[in-house]
């Protein structure tokens, strides 16, 4: 069921406070069995429907409130009972410590509280979107009832701020149509400045020590910069040595920040290469949820430019797509490299990219990944109410499923990756920092794959940066192995009983976003999955942790060779 947003006002940059009404359709439904929308799902509270509006900000104002208006004579009741939906589970060997949230509503209040949420100002590439929640049913728990609202209005108030625009947009015709894929209504988009040309003296940044720029080599990193420069694109390489000295910043990932953000608006940067290993050489940035151990090394922080990530909403749009090519010597490097530019030199439409590969372990006793990984080949959900695209039906998948009857060993899975040349690789299960796949490192090296794949773990801290980790060793591995991996720095989340878990989610949007919206480049359609996820993570601090924790180790500006 869509539910229609139908906009009007006046939209002006004169410098005065205005206000503009949204009016909202709530009418259709009054049965919760009849809602085909979204729904608001948070562990440890019931499940209730959603309508997230996301709106164009007018240029050179800010929100300054947000109402929900509605005749409070026209509520209907419905007597219902609702679950509470259940927390998720962590995907790892040893699941002794299970983070909570506790449960901040008691059953005698309506949940939400409230019919509308806290706004939120989403921004990307100085383009400003309010996100906010509008809740056509209440649940109170303890009487077991349902409050269904009539229509309304949701009534913002906008205030002037252009010196803070003025600053901030820096885009183009490709910023511009990306930055507006996160708005739903787009009517302000006239009153924002007509955009630049495309281009930029560095569009794609490097970033890491000084020891790596004096080879010259094929397989160097000056290699790769060769070979980006021959498809036209710019690049630039910035020593950490360089940045400690010409960037302010209280650590060493403020001054890269720093640094970024000064490429991005000064020279049009849209990639970033981050070269080393997340701990020695070229730190990551630890993020935290409102989670118990809710560490998380994160490399959104170095793309995602807007905001401090000290307080909330955090900016989740990200203007500079992140990979990181976690190496620690000339050597790893240039495996690194090679694997990348082999990736890249793929034709589109090579009958091996609907090669893929589907690895689903046993989760507990009652859970199986398959019920998750299915989502990819048939088409799924990512959270109740957004349905997600699977692989078309041209692709060949090697199902590898344990169920109640089968399970595989790791020198069986191990041989099925060897047995021929596959694109991608799917995975679902139980992982650690040095263990995935069900392979230790030691194993890694028996890969033997004539094509460097791109790979996606939901699993336990395969890419944990804090140390040696098994994503950094499979992208780095000179023969076989991956040639990108998107892996987890800490916890992946799963459904237990279920297949929707939260890992799951990203895990199923991001090939939406390939088979869906067309993307194809591998940073950015990482970064726009994340994107479409936003209203979740806005609420459900699961989400949040997810979004911030995957990360990609591998070349942002790989082009996927899906026709």
């Amino acid at each position: 069921m869509k539910h229609l947003l139908f906009l009007t006002g006046f939209f002006s940059v004169f410098g005065f406070s205005q206000s503009i009404r949204i009016p909202y359709d709530l009418s259709k439904v009054r049965s919760f069995r009849d809602w085909q929308g979204e729904f608001l799902v948070v562990p440890g509270q019931p499940k209730v429907p959603k309508i997230t509006a996301r709106i164009l900000v007018p240029y050179g104002q800010t929100v300054k409130k947000v109402e929900f208006v509605f005749d409070s004579t026209q509520v209907l009741f419905e007597k219902r009972r609702l679950e509470r939906v259940s927390f998720p589970l962590a995907t790892c060997l040893d699941k002794s410590s299970q983070s909570r949230l506790p449960s901040p509503i008691e059953n005698s209040a309506w949940y939400p509280q409230k019919p509308w949420s806290e706004p939120s100002i989403i921004q990307k590439y100085g383009y400003q979107v309010l996100y906010v929640d509008l809740y056509p049913a209440q649940y109170q728990s303890e009487l077991e009832v349902i409050s269904w609202l009539p229509s309304g209005d949701l009534q913002i108030e906008f205030t002037d701020s252009r010196a803070f625009f003025l600053e901030n947009l820096r885009s183009d015709e490709q910023d511009e149509r990306e930055a507006l894929l996160l708005a739903d209504d787009i009517s302000a988009q006239s009153t924002y400045p007509p955009v630049s040309a495309k281009g930029g003296l560095a569009e794609y940044l490097i970033i890491g020590p000084k020891e790596f720029l004096a080879d010259q080599s094929e397989y160097s990193i000056n290699g790769l910069m060769r070979e980006k420069a021959s498809r036209g694109i710019t690049s630039k390489y910035l020593t950490l040595e360089d940045i400690g000295t010409q960037f302010a910043g209280s650590s060493t990932q403020e001054k890269i920040r720093a640094a970024v953000k000064k490429s991005y608006k000064e020279e049009g940067t849209r990639y970033l290469l981050l070269i080393g290993n997340g701990y020695s050489k070229t730190p990551t940035k630890i993020l935290t949820v409102e989670l118990s151990e809710g560490s998380l090394p994160s490399d959104l922080y170095f793309g995602c430019l807007d905001g401090d990530f000290k307080t909330r909403p955090y900016d989740l749009a990200c203007e500079v797509a992140v990979g990181r090519a976690p190496a620690s010597t000339v050597a790893e490097l240039r495996a690194f490299v090679k694997k990348s530019l082999v990736l890249q030199s793929l034709k589109v439409g090579d009958p091996l990219v609907w090669r893929t590969i589907n690895f689903g372990e046993k989760m507990d006793s009652s859970t199986y990944a398959s019920s998750s990984l299915k989502m990819l080949a048939e088409g799924g959900i990512a959270g109740e109410g957004n349905p997600t695209v699977g692989y078309p039906s041209q692709a060949l998948i090697f199902n590898f499923y344990e169920t109640p009857q089968k399970t595989y060993s790791s020198s069986q899975f191990l041989q099925g990756m060897n047995l021929g040349p596959f694109y991608t690789l799917n995975h679902l299960g139980h992982c650690q920092n040095t263990y995935c796949l069900k392979l230790n490192l030691d194993a890694i090296p028996k890969i033997k794959t004539s094509l460097p794949f791109v790979g996606f773990t939901q699993g336990c801290f395969p890419g944990n940066m804090r140390q040696t980790n098994w994503a950094s060793k499979m992208v780095l591995q000179s023969e076989g192995g991956a040639g990108a991996f998107i892996a987890n720095s800490n916890y992946g989340w799963y459904e237990p009983g279920g297949g929707d878990g939260h890992s799951n989610r990203l895990h199923t949007m991001f090939y939406d976003t390939v088979f869906r919206e067309g993307s194809r480049v591998l940073g950015k359609t990482l970064y726009r999955a994340k994107e479409r996820l936003i209203s979740q993570a806005l609420n459900d601090s699961y989400m949040l942790w997810v979004l911030f924790e995957t990360n990609l180790f591998g070349d942002p500006e790989i082009n996927l060779k899906f026709p």
